[in-house]
């Protein structure tokens, strides 16, 4: 009677394993397609979280550096600029500093940096922007110029960072003619930050 009775729960207790192992693998699949829809709506997400964080690190650079230029034009009584650059030692014509910047005291008003002359030395150099990051500059010269007295009057501009999402995603800062530092603003609500009262920035 003993070993008849053992046979009788051996056999429930496979079927019951069966049965709970067919459940589980249905579970499992279910939830595997679920986590799957859940992470194709997140990677765009994650995506745009690591881009916004990448640009608003180079802006946050950038204003530091900006802020500095004009400390030290105040500091030494001269003018500093800052402008695009391939190298340590000349500005760039270009609009587009992608290459990388620099910022140095011009004292001497040589347009140009001087490893020997601490008059013309170099303040900081910033070498490239982050992979697909792009940074723009307008303004009535090549240059942002900081004079003696922390103003940037006809040398003033609108610096901003644009990546391969486009101009909607753009961020910039604003250079005012008597040297404030400002966040580019989108003056017209159309989704575009401006680079001035009408015109939107490109990417």
């Amino acid at each position: 009677m003993n070993i008849l009775f053992k046979r009788k729960g051996q056999s429930a207790k496979s079927s019951v394993i069966r049965q709970n192992s067919g459940l589980t693998a249905l579970e499992l699949l279910i939830t595997l397609s679920i986590a799957a829809i859940l992470f194709s709506l997140a990677t765009p997400s994650f995506s745009n979280l690591i881009s916004n964080n990448r640009m608003s690190s180079s802006l946050s650079s950038l204003e530091k550096i900006l802020k500095l230029a004009r400390i030290e034009a105040l500091t030494h009584q001269g003018s500093v600029i800052i402008c695009g650059s391939i190298n340590d030692s000349t500005c760039s014509p270009s609009t587009t500093w992608k290459t990388g910047y620099m910022s140095f005291l011009d004292i001497k008003n040589l347009g140009r940096p001087s490893k020997t002359d601490v008059d013309q030395r170099l303040i900081m150099l910033v070498q490239e922007q982050p992979d697909n990051t792009f940074l723009h500059f307008s303004g009535p010269r090549d240059y942002i110029r900081f004079k003696s007295d922390g103003s940037a009057l006809e040398n003033n501009g609108t610096l901003w960072i644009c990546d391969d999402r486009g101009e909607e995603f753009a961020k910039g800062i604003f250079v005012t003619p008597i040297g404030l530092i400002r966040s580019a603003k989108d003056l017209d609500k159309d989704g575009i930050i401006n680079i001035n009262d009408s015109e939107n920035v490109y990417c």
